[in-house]
């Protein structure tokens, strides 16, 4: 609760003529982001108490949405600012920084013992070797709105991952699309590392941004966050906020 309170006490104590910056993600997304006991936790919980808080003396809230509730907040101008992969069509409703929080390398899961589809994906070089293939995603999910197109690819949407496991599970989905470390959490989460694996090819490398809405009124914001991002990673802070969450250096 103390980053809770600390931030609502800045947003009354500082006060700011555009009032808080709204900040929205996906309501469970660890290790980036996730509510437990009413605080919220992960890597996107802590850079912004460290950037927006400490060092920009900004007021901002952090709310927790489904991922495609969150990203349509961000385009309509209802929230300012998530952070997340900066795809040609998100940068159609934002803006993004510069330097990257986290480099994402995005790879291919499968259920353990599917011994003829794991063979055949490791020869796996791009999107368009996947058309065989039954892919499952969640809702809002841009690698399946930004790569894939729907009438030449068999998607299953839907809205969390343990969905997405247990279809992979019982065979009623091929293959999720997600990046290694991301998914290997997740994986533990739920209890799943002896029945999903991973398949090791990359499909293609990704970074994440902050992103803010061109609606909203924080956009002079993203230089000084760089500048503040880059003094938290040059002093090894960064890398500490990693290591608390397991995820490898400047990688997810």
């Amino acid at each position: 609760m103390k980053r809770l309170l600390f931030v609502f006490i800045s947003i009354f104590c500082i006060g700011s003529v555009f009032g808080q910056l709204r900040f929205v993600a996906a309501d469970n997304a660890k290790p980036l982001f996730w509510v437990e006991d009413s605080e919220y936790k992960g890597l996107y919980a802590d850079v912004l108490y460290e950037v927006l808080n400490k060092k920009l003396k900004i007021p901002y809230t952090i709310e927790a949405f489904p991922w495609e509730r969150a990203q349509q907040m961000v385009e309509h101008g209802e929230a300012d600012a998530m952070i997340t992969i900066n795809t040609p069509q998100r940068l159609n409703y934002s803006k993004a920084n510069q330097i990257p929080l986290l480099t994402s390398k995005i790879s291919l899961f499968i259920k353990k013992g599917r011994d003829d589809l794991y063979f055949n994906l490791l020869s796996v070089k791009s999107y368009k070797d996947l058309k065989p293939y039954q892919i499952i995603g969640l809702i809002g999910d841009s690698k399946l709105k930004d790569y894939l197109i729907e009438d030449e690819y068999k998607i299953y949407r839907v809205n969390n991952h343990l969905s997405i496991l247990q279809m992979l599970f019982s065979e009623r989905a091929d293959i999720w699309i997600h990046s290694v470390s991301g998914a290997q959490t997740i994986i533990k989460q739920y209890g799943y590392e002896d029945k999903i694996i991973n398949v090791p090819i990359t499909l293609q490398i990704e970074n994440f941004h902050l992103l803010i809405s061109r609606k909203s009124k924080y956009l002079y914001i993203l230089t000084d966050f760089d500048l503040a991002l880059k003094e938290i990673k040059e002093s090894g802070l960064f890398a500490r906020i990693l290591e608390k969450y397991g995820i490898p250096e400047n990688s997810l």
